[in-house]
């Protein structure tokens, strides 16, 4: 606590020096009208948002919590990776093990290798492996550039979304041709050795708009630049066609190409690598308050990872969706959709045949104005499954406006996470060496008799802002869980054979909270701060699980000023994290855990002129290692990277 009182004090400092430094510059000056329409944005006109209800609404209007990243906010903090941007979100999660493979989480329960808790888009499109519901950040076929927003949804979304839409939505939204414009080239070149090179172009018709991307990141593992972590190419084109507003028809394709992907460092007797291909093409239409999407997946990824041989595999997904917004009177907006989703997976990496499944959804949602002070939405999902149970997915929220600046909203909901292709139908058998019984047959069988996991959530928020200089969350909730999928491990020393496969097992409650404020100290210096809180216990008892800091603190400033330059500073504190216990070959046990930690990160920014953007960026300003991941026992062959600092310079032109 005390490095952490000392670090805080430090940025205060930091602030407080950068305050007087530059007030040179802007005493006496009145503010650019970019400044103000930037600074209207944070703290005047409301954020229009698309996630929490499958339709345009207010933030302040979302029957759930959200958080939103915008494109200032992108460009000014310096980051690589979206991961890293999340971590300013409160109550998000972020572990990284290396420089390309990073999971997030929103309240809990993230980690390699189990699926993922969140449902994360991009335009509405799920970015999930279609195997394994793990989101692969960095093979996905955009890159930040291109990035308009990102919205945040903390909490559960099958109401609309249907399953694994678990503990919360991240939906990515790219810009619109006129949003851009323009050509763009960005260049971001880094120590260790990092290089990322992009292209946007975008140009708006009188019926017609466009634009085409892109990108290609290589980079070295952070702690060691011999040892690369990987590169990806990624290419992006939209056309869009439209009559008027609300008429209008769009398609989109993209392929993101990894190569030499660094994963689970040191696991496994291959290199731990992954490549291939992450192709999508989607279809969108508006008729009036009709809407239709389509679009189709494919994967296609080379492993060398469990044993030294390469393995591959090849999912395919097609997703369907047509939704209408109903106008009932002055009070009740309805919306409902039918969604069909058909997911197959080839051959190879673990599947012995061709496995095909067809998923049913049908949603509805109606938000009822009482008056100007009250509002409900109301709603549900039905999903079929062909190896599951049929489910109901419900929500609840009611939002009370004591005033247009402070808001008070509650809700409940259920919500689901259905088996993976790997949980069903995985099967896999390899001899591994044994220290004490010599050659062992592992087998890794899956389970097509797995319920869903399932998930009650409810909270209480409140939304408040004073006079216009400062805007914050006060969010309170409580989640019960039930039938995680978990591993299953069962030896046969006669044979000898261990098997792998999953069950269904025991229960969870969590509690938790955030706050967050964000304030705007100056014409030119905003600030943020938040605070998160997590316990989750298991089955009912005191018994805390593990694998997850209870406490998370961030705090930042931003400040941009009329002669071109902009400070962006984040320092960003972990509470301590417990692990499960770690057991070697030889069954001996270690009990272990990560230290606290906080990491500052500065990025330094100068507008040369209307076209032209140049900025330095530091990642770990202080270079104060540390592991996300705890490494393992053996330290000379770690699972996961150890973090030190990074420094990034980028240039972007725009004509």
């Amino acid at each position: 606590m005390k490095k952490l009182m000392g670090a805080l004090f430090a940025l205060t400092l930091v602030c407080g020096f950068a305050t007087s430094w530059f007030a040179g510059y802007c005493y006496g000056q009145e503010e650019s009208s970019e400044e103000q329409k930037l600074r209207d944005l944070l703290f005047g006109e409301i954020p229009v948002i698309v996630t929490a209800s499958k339709r345009e609404q207010l933030a302040t209007d979302s029957p759930v919590a959200i958080e939103i990243i915008t494109a200032e906010e992108i460009e000014q903090s310096g980051a690589t990776t979206i991961p890293d941007l999340l971590r300013m979100v409160s109550g998000a999660d972020v572990m990284a093990i290396s420089s390309l493979d990073q999971y997030v989480s929103v309240h809990g329960f993230n980690g390699p290798l189990g699926s993922s808790p969140l449902l994360v888009m991009i335009d509405g499109r799920p970015m999930e492996w279609g195997i394994h519901n793990l989101v692969s950040w960095n093979d996905q076929q955009i890159g930040l550039d291109e990035i308009q927003r990102i919205e945040i949804v903390k909490g559960p979304g099958s109401s609309l979304y249907g399953a694994n839409a678990f503990g919360g939505m991240i939906n990515i939204i790219t810009k619109k041709p006129q949003e851009i414009n323009a050509t763009e080239m960005h260049i971001t070149a880094g120590v260790p050795n990092l290089f990322i090179g992009s292209l946007l172009h975008a140009r708006v018709g009188y019926k017609v708009d466009y634009k085409v991307s892109a990108e290609w990141d290589g980079r070295d593992e952070i702690t060691d630049d011999k040892d690369s972590a990987g590169s990806v190419t990624k290419g992006n084109a939209f056309v869009e066609y439209h009559k008027e507003e609300d008429r209008k028809v769009s398609i989109s394709a993209g392929r993101g190409d990894i190569r030499g992907q660094k994963m689970f460092i040191g696991i496994g007797n291959g290199t731990g690598k992954k490549s291939g291909f992450n192709d999508y093409v989607q279809l969108e239409s508006q008729y009036d308050k009709f809407k239709f999407k389509a679009f189709y997946k494919s994967q296609d990824y080379v492993f060398d990872y469990i044993t030294s041989m390469d393995e591959d595999f090849n999912v395919e997904n097609i997703d369907a969706e047509m939704q209408h917004t109903i106008d009932a009177g002055s009070i009740n907006s309805i919306i409902w959709g039918m969604n069909y989703r058909n997911n197959k997976v080839s051959k190879g990496f673990g599947f012995s045949d061709l496995h095909i499944q067809d998923l049913w959804g049908v949603f509805i949602e109606d938000q009822i104005k009482i008056d100007d002070k009250l509002n409900f939405f109301l709603g549900g999902r039905f999903d079929e499954h062909p190896l599951t149970e049929d489910r109901f997915s419900p929500r609840a929220s009611a939002l009370y406006y004591f005033t247009k600046e402070h808001i008070m909203r509650v809700s409940w909901s259920e919500a689901f996470r259905n088996p993976t292709l790997v949980n069903s139908y995985i099967y896999n058998s390899a001899v591994v060496i044994d220290p004490l019984y010599g050659p062992v047959t592992s087998l890794t069988v899956g389970n097509k008799n797995l319920k869903p996991e399932s998930i009650t959530h409810a909270d209480i928020e409140y939304r408040l802002r004073i006079a216009k200089k400062m805007y914050g969350n006060v969010l309170l909730y409580r989640s019960e869980y039930k039938d995680f999928i978990n591993w299953s491990v069962t030896t046969d020393i006669t044979k000898p054979q261990t098997t792998y496969s999953f069950e269904n097992t025991g229960k969870a409650e969590s509690i938790g909270g955030d706050i967050s404020f964000n304030m705007l100290l100056t014409e030119w210096l905003t600030g943020m701060v938040n605070y998160s809180y997590l316990k989750v216990t298991r089955d009912g008892s005191s018994e805390r699980v593990k694998d997850y800091p209870e406490n998370k603190f961030n705090i930042g400033c931003d400040m941009k000023f009329d002669n071109g330059v902009s400070v962006f500073m984040l320092a960003n504190w972990v509470d301590k994290i417990q692990v499960d216990d770690y057991i070697d070959l030889l069954g001996n046990i270690y009990s272990v855990s990560l230290d606290p930690r906080i990491v500052f990160n500065t990025s330094i920014g100068y507008d040369i002129n209307k076209q032209a953007r140049v900025s330095l960026s530091v990642f770990n300003l202080l270079d104060r290692r540390y592991y996300e991941l705890h490494p393992g026992n053996d330290l000379q062959n770690p699972i996961s990277e150890e973090f030190g600092r990074r420094v990034t310079t980028k240039l972007s032109y725009k004509f």
